[in-house]
């Protein structure tokens, strides 16, 4: 079986080089991950150049590093226990058994008793229980070590601090140059934070939100779904996942994720290769087994109704007439995912124009994209359907196919069209 759910690499020093670059993808990489919290200008060009001169088509993601709230230093062997009271300071201090320091301004202002603050992604758990204006107690509830200038996220709190920062405008105009497909956004709380991201990349970008707080999932309308953050952080080390990884990893996907995400496993780890072929290994036997579940069916947004409608129509049709593919013609992608998002049992092939959105598909959600020649008329979008279905995936006479498209051909936003086509009509 084709895997359906698509994977993202993060690249960093241990893939750094066009050879390691080479076998992510070969591995099973269908998205490489450029976090700019990491490396220089020229570690990213170089690794841009090097997936562009690849066979095999991928998407390229510019993740900014957003807002760096970070703790300062720490004493040496500083361990929180459970349960234990820890004042917590935004006035510069070394860290202790006693107290953490935490470089945010704005931290009496926006954060209240009751919420939670997150040191190294959730590793240490503190929540405040006593706030004053110029003291803030916290109870411990996961306990760790502090090591000096760890990442701070604060999931319940509303910050005023601004999502995008001056280094994220530099990096995103950088991106621009280096023609990168996808853009991810750290921090996001609202739809004004994407929008100050879409005045600086260009139209045809696809921008992610990196859902971290509270506030941000009650604004969230979802489209893509990435799942990530230590998927398989075992195989750092590791030749193998753990029994608890495989579960997440699952859970994930038949609960609806588009994407699962490698972070340090693929950009610091010792097998970044080995990693990625085991993630495919998981999905692909998550993907075979996912036919019945009762979460197949992804919340769709309420923007565009006419193709949403279309999309959900063509996958009811494909369904009910055991259809062997789906076919969506596209200049922006919109309508692979909406297909895509309905969880179709038939296989998703998109045939596009554009290579831009050819490269973006790769997110996609099982689906196969195929870059065409510009086309003038509805028919010959039907011919090149059954031409290359029948060339390249072995398909038969009279097998039936859903073609979703446009007419006339080559406008965006003119989906309009579902036909039921056997193979050899044209």
């Amino acid at each position: 079986m084709t895997r359906k759910t698509k994977i993202i690499a993060t690249v960093g020093p241990s893939v750094n080089s066009k050879d390691g670059i080479k076998k992510l993808v070969e591995a099973g990489a269908d998205v490489l991950r450029l976090n700019f919290s990491h490396g220089t200008e020229e570690d990213h060009s170089n690794v841009v150049k090097w997936i562009r001169e690849l066979e095999k088509s991928v998407a390229i993601m510019q993740d900014i590093q957003g807002p760096k709230i970070r703790t300062g230093e720490a004493k040496e062997s500083t361990q929180f226990k459970k349960s234990d009271e820890i004042k917590i300071t935004n006035k510069e201090t070394i860290s202790d058994d006693n107290i953490i320091y935490i470089n945010y301004k704005d931290l009496f202002k926006d954060l209240n008793s009751g919420e939670r603050i997150f040191i190294d992604d959730g590793q240490i758990v503190i929540r405040i229980i006593k706030k004053t204006k110029s003291s803030m107690l916290g109870q411990v509830e996961v306990g760790g070590e502090l090591r000096s200038n760890q990442g701070v996220a604060f999931p319940d709190s509303k910050l005023s601090v601004s999502a995008i920062t001056e280094k994220d405008i530099a990096d995103l105009k950088f991106g621009k140059k280096l023609d990168i497909d996808i853009v991810a956004v750290s921090f996001v709380r609202d739809a004004n934070d994407i929008k100050k991201v879409r005045e600086i990349v260009d139209k045809n970008i696809k921008i992610i939100a990196k859902i971290e707080l509270k506030s941000a999932v009650k604004n969230l309308e979802g489209k893509i779904t990435v799942t990530a953050t230590e998927m398989l952080q075992s195989m750092k080390e590791s030749h193998r996942p753990t029994r608890a990884e495989v579960t997440d990893i699952t859970n994930a996907i038949l609960e609806g994720t588009d994407c699962v995400m490698l972070s340090a496993e693929t950009a610091i780890g010792n097998h970044p290769e080995v990693v990625v072929s085991a993630m495919s290994d998981i999905c692909k036997e998550a993907d075979s087994r996912n036919d019945t579940s009762a979460l197949r069916f992804k919340e769709t947004s309420t923007v565009d109704t006419l193709t949403t409608s279309l999309a959900k129509a063509a996958v009811q049709v494909a369904n009910e007439i055991e259809a062997k593919a789906i076919v969506a013609f596209t200049e922006t992608g919109r309508t692979p995912l909406l297909i895509s998002n309905y969880r179709p049992e038939a296989p998703i092939f998109t045939m596009t124009t554009i290579d831009k959105t050819y490269n973006q598909m790769n997110l996609l959600w099982g689906v196969q994209q195929i870059k065409i020649d510009r086309l003038e008329t509805t028919p010959e979008m039907f011919e090149i359907a059954d031409t290359w279905l029948q060339n390249n995936k072995n398909f038969k006479k009279n097998d039936k196919v859903v073609i979703v498209a446009g007419t006339p051909p080559n406008k965006e936003a003119a989906t309009n069209l579902i036909r039921v086509m056997k193979i050899g009509e044209f």
